[in-house]
């Protein structure tokens, strides 16, 4: 029965210098541009990990250590998806490790990570879309569909933005999409039309904003905004 703790004969009073070395990594993700979320999820996974080694030296760890590790993972019912999320950030961590010279080759490179199955992603249709436009009962809530159809942007792309990045003659935004990527989203003819209605006289600041605040929304106000339309018949919508 896995105990949570690694037997080991070899040296483990390596605390400090793994603590230091996962700042290191840390920082040097951050700087890359991975994102907040990301860089906790990458610390809690590697904590995990050197808590489980219990100080043993990133320079002696070897592919038996990492699998005793994800058993111990399964062994806890956790679920296959987040054991792979576990063993990359692992696999992103070592990678930083050879960097640094402390070993030549990366144990986690040896691993394979559990298969997961993912459920493909349901495309509404056509028509469907056009019965969300029909059931829009402002125009900041059909700007909003239209935009997001037309351009295809991610909930975080909406969120961000911003009416001066909008090249009108040619119709496109600049938004910041995934990793901090910056990229340029296609805007048809009807969608500007309802772009220019719908923003007035305002020329700078977030595209979308709340009817009540005046302040730009947050991903959890579209989520939640988006994830209500389906259902909807003209109930108010509030962010």
């Amino acid at each position: 029965m896995p105990t949570g703790k690694l037997r080991e004969e070899r040296s483990l009073n390596h605390h400090a210098e793994n603590e230091k070395l996962l700042e290191g990594f840390l920082r040097d993700i951050e700087v890359k541009g991975r994102s907040r979320h990301t860089v906790t999820a990458y610390r809690e996974s590697i904590a995990d990990f050197l808590d489980f080694t219990l100080g043993l030296s990133m320079a002696d760890v070897s592919h038996h250590e990492i699998s005793e590790w994800l058993h111990f993972l399964r062994a806890k019912n956790v679920k296959d998806v987040t054991v792979g999320r576990n063993l990359y950030a692992l696999r992103v961590f070592f990678r930083f490790v050879v960097f640094e010279g402390l070993r030549q080759d990366s144990p986690a490179e040896l691993i394979q990570g559990p298969r997961t199955s993912r459920p493909l992603p349901h495309w509404l249709s056509v028509a469907e879309m056009r019965k969300m436009l029909a059931a829009a009962d402002n125009l900041r809530d059909h700007t909003l569909i239209a935009f997001m159809w037309d351009t295809g942007c991610r909930v975080s792309e909406v969120v961000g933005a911003r009416i001066e990045n909008i090249e009108w003659n040619v119709g496109t935004i600049k938004v910041l999409g995934k990793g901090n990527k910056e990229r340029l989203a296609l805007i048809g003819k009807r969608s500007l039309e309802s772009l220019h209605a719908y923003l007035g006289e305002r020329k700078n600041g977030p595209v979308f904003v709340s009817e009540e605040s005046g302040f730009g929304p947050n991903k959890r106000s579209v989520q939640s905004l988006t994830g209500s339309w389906p259902t909807r018949t003209s109930a108010a919508l509030t962010w």
